[in-house]
């Protein structure tokens, strides 16, 4: 009898090392790898309000890739301008300046964020069909290349992306607030 106990309990301690070694190396596989979801993920997409009579505007925002893939954003869509192309801003080589330029797509490395912003990538929206107005939303269909259609809403934040204090603000009249 004692020796098919020990052979049980032998067994039931190979099992839990097993089980243990298991969570352990399923621990070690996830470690330092983001929790996002299994998906790609728009987070804080925002344009900026636009001026009577502007003609461009760009959408901003970061996309975070929670899938095993690298994928690409190959194009994006809209209905508020004739034209809506993925841009970058780079230094020119030769002299020095800002330039801009549209690219094909923009890579999506699997398991990380890449930012759309004022400085680099952004969509660029040509030929306007209203000015953007603050607080208002708008419909961007992103499209990539291996995740397909996901369509987001962009929020119009205010022009230059400063919230206005009440401290710093002058009415129509030219009053200034000052400290109230």
């Amino acid at each position: 009898m004692k020796k098919i106990n020990n052979h049980i309990l032998t067994g039931s301690v190979s099992l839990s090392i097993i089980l243990f070694s298991a969570l352990l190396l399923i621990l070690f596989m996830t470690a330092g790898k983001p929790s996002w979801p299994d998906e790609i993920v728009v987070h804080d997409p925002h344009a900026y309000a636009t001026p009577a009579g502007a003609k461009t505007a760009a959408a901003f925002f970061t996309l975070k890739n929670g899938t095993q893939m690298d994928d690409k954003l190959i194009s994006a869509s809209s209905t508020i301008a004739d034209i809506t192309e993925i841009h970058e801003n780079l230094v020119d080589p030769d002299d020095g300046k800002m330039m801009m330029r549209k690219v094909p797509a923009l890579d999506v490395p699997a398991g990380k964020a890449t930012k759309l912003d004022p400085k680099g990538y952004h969509i660029m929206f040509v030929n306007l069909k209203e000015p953007l107005v603050e607080t208002e939303l708008f419909k961007l269909t992103l499209n990539f290349e291996k995740a397909g259609l996901k369509e987001v809403d962009v929020v119009i934040a205010p022009i230059g992306g400063a919230k206005k204090s009440h401290k710093s603000h002058k009415d129509d009249d030219g009053h200034d607030h000052g400290a109230h």
